[in-house]
Formats: structure tokens, sequence, C-alpha cells
């Protein structure tokens, strides 16, 4: 079961450029993980919540948690 630890807005561009909602998940399997989307890319990112520098792209959050969790 995943459980969502936190919710926030990352940042909002007013022209339209960036609009970007992330979420915190963890359970017991896993590290926590943030989603998010890109707009721009209309791609889902997912990135491990300590460290930033794992980041993994897919089309669905499935896709890039998976993606994620291959790095790992």
């Amino acid at each position: 079961m995943k459980t969502v630890v936190s919710n926030t807005c990352l940042s909002i561009n007013l022209k339209g450029e960036m609009y970007m909602t992330t979420m915190t998940f963890q359970n017991a399997h896993h590290s926590p993980y943030r989603v998010a989307l890109d707009t721009n890319k209309q791609v889902f990112m997912a990135y491990d919540a300590k460290n930033n520098q794992k980041v993994a792209y897919g089309i669905t959050i499935e896709q890039a948690v998976q993606a994620l969790q291959k790095l790992s």
C-alpha cells in the first residue's frame, strides 16, 4: 500500500511555460519517491526523495516509478 506523505505545488508560471505539482509517496518496500508531471514535455517524472539526482521518466506514473526502481 502506498501512502502519500505530502503534496506540494512546486511552481506556477503564469505564462504557461511550466506548471508542476509533485506528490511524495512511501511504502514498506521502497524508499520515498516523488512524482511530478512535466507539462512542457507531457511526461511523468519520478525521483528519489532522498537523492534528487536519481530521476526517471515515463508516459504513465507507473512507467516512471518502475524506471526509477531500476536505477536503485
